[in-house]
């Protein structure tokens, strides 16, 4: 099931990424920072929603569907499970 977004998170969000779309990627951090800058609402509340959707429409258009974070996190760890095995 995917998330409902607000008519106004979805229209802002489509309007950051239809002129901006390369700035934008599949970070959630990054793509908040860009929100930031790229528009003036004071609210950190509407500033994230708006980073979320467009982070999520993001990986959508490129067919992401591991999280940064998580791939760096299996990366780290399959050397050390094979470097333990090897000393067994």
């Amino acid at each position: 099931m995917g998330r409902i977004y607000d008519a106004r998170i979805k229209k802002i969000g489509d309007e950051l990424v239809e002129k901006y779309q390369d700035s934008f990627g599949i970070d959630f951090h990054e793509n908040k920072k860009i929100v930031s800058e790229r528009t003036n609402t004071k609210s950190k509340f509407i500033k994230n929603k708006i980073a979320g959707y467009v982070t999520s429409k993001m990986r959508k258009m490129k067919g992401a569907s591991v999280e940064p974070e998580q791939e760096s996190q299996v990366e780290a760890e399959k050397p050390d499970s094979e470097s333990e095995e090897a000393s067994q």
